[in-house]
């Protein structure tokens, strides 16, 4: 019953993943957005969208937020705004820069 929101920085990978989502037969799972979430976040209307039941991403309505990026501390505070009371996040830190 879950849905997976997922933001990508770059566009050709974007169009990756939709495709590979689709052929594995996950797209009503997942929602793929071309967005720097550094700069704009993770808040996502989805309203207007007429073939989804979908309200988005709205404040509080996450229950987990994985972090794969460079400069991680930055997404912090948009990862509050939308995580639920007593949600998760995860960050993966490859990099002594980004510890």
């Amino acid at each position: 019953t879950g849905h997976l929101f997922t933001f990508e920085f770059n566009e050709s990978r974007v169009g990756r993943a939709k495709a590979d989502f689709n052929a594995m037969g996950f797209s009503p799972y997942i929602t793929v957005t071309h967005r720097d979430v550094l700069s704009n976040g993770f808040l996502l209307n989805l309203e207007e969208n007429a073939s989804s039941d979908l309200a988005g991403v709205t404040e509080g309505s996450i229950d987990a937020v994985f972090l794969d990026l460079p400069r991680p501390h930055i997404a912090i505070e948009h990862a509050n705004i939308v995580l639920r009371k007593k949600g998760k996040l995860c960050n993966f830190s490859p990099c002594i820069e980004q510890v």
